[in-house]
């Protein structure tokens, strides 16, 4: 298994004990939630399901979508990481932090060493994200990242905006 660290962050895959934390600071939370598929929180055993799911891929893949820890108080603050993007045999970058934490630059900070390891750890030729039309500060992260938007798209009954990325040249 994997951890990723960066100046202020730790990224490692989710254990049963993070469900409570998480489930607290993102799938229970209405402004979270908003953008992501469904569009309002989700019960605590559709929560659990996706963090196994997040588990298991780490497992059979290794690599998923990842518990986020800040170091100066090691309190989960969301979950980052690589996915494939359901009906594509592209990999997405995705993310989620809890509200407290949204304008510190931790999604950028997270998503960035994803990236990375997307690209230098699992030798990925192209990483993909997507974000609703409307969330405005997730696309910014995005284009912190270097992508390039693509195209407009439906995933998961939502309107969103295609973003890409390929491996750089060395």
């Amino acid at each position: 298994m994997t951890r990723l660290e960066t100046e202020r962050l730790v990224i490692r895959p989710f254990k049963v004990t993070d469900f409570d934390e998480h489930y607290a600071a993102v799938f229970s939370d209405p402004m979270v939630m908003r953008y992501l598929p469904g569009g309002k929180p989700i019960p605590e055993e559709r929560a659990r399901s996706a963090i196994s799911r997040f588990m298991e891929s780490w497992e059979t893949k290794g690599y998923g979508l990842a518990a986020v820890f800040r170091k100066d108080d090691n309190r989960l603050i969301g979950h980052c990481g690589l996915q494939n993007l359901d009906g594509t045999y592209d990999t997405e970058i995705a993310y989620a932090l809890a509200p407290h934490c949204w304008g510190m630059g931790y999604a950028t900070e997270a998503a960035k060493a994803s990236r990375d390891f997307g690209f230098n750890g699992l030798n990925l030729d192209r990483i993909v994200a997507i974000a609703a039309h409307e969330n405005a500060p997730s696309r910014r992260v995005i284009e912190k990242l270097g992508m390039t938007y693509e195209r407009d798209d439906r995933f998961f009954d939502l309107d969103v905006a295609f973003y890409g990325l390929d491996r750089p040249s060395r």
